[in-house]
């Protein structure tokens, strides 16, 4: 225990034993919590670190408000795919998957180019406030959007069950 005690938060935050805490903590968080509040709440934490750091936060803290953002991300993404497969019939899911995976280059693709853009009028803070802006800016629209109201597969099936079934007993 005295060898773990001497280690600093560097080498803590790089074992794997880290990483194998923050993959049990994802597994648990995207699998039993609510699908609409965890993605917005990993785009507002995300677009919150964005605008920390567009506002001048203390420099030695970025690397950890860039950690927790990436954990915040890294949750978003098998929470999106938990989304897909629990409200999309199985003929849209292929289709799905290829609109979600263009994505991430789209997304990559338009913040490098912003960011040439920023860099070029000496601005690199504007990619930050894009992101922070863009982040809480789809979590709104998330949260507001008909498809957090529908039905999973699996309850529309159960409701077409127990509809049927009350239809037999009536006409019985």
């Amino acid at each position: 225990m005295k060898h773990f005690a001497r280690k600093n938060l560097n080498d803590i935050f790089s074992t794997s034993d880290f990483n194998i805490t923050c993959e049990s903590i994802k597994k648990t968080v995207c699998k039993k919590y609510n699908i609409k509040w965890m993605i917005a709440g990993s785009l507002i934490l995300s677009g919150t670190i964005n605008l920390a750091i567009a506002l001048g936060v203390p420099f030695h803290l970025i690397k950890w408000l860039w950690m927790i953002n990436g954990f915040a991300l890294s949750i978003l993404w098998p929470t999106l795919i938990r989304q897909i497969t629990e409200k999309l019939p199985k003929k849209y899911l292929g289709k799905s998957s290829i609109a979600m995976g263009t994505t991430v280059a789209t997304g990559t693709l338009m913040i490098y180019a912003l960011s040439s853009i920023y860099a070029h009028f000496n601005s690199f803070k504007l990619a930050f406030y894009t992101a922070a802006f863009a982040g809480i800016s789809v979590s709104v629209f998330w949260l507001s959007s008909p498809i957090c109201k529908l039905p999973s597969i699996q309850e529309k099936t159960e409701c077409k069950k127990s509809d049927t079934k009350a239809r037999h007993n009536k006409a019985a």
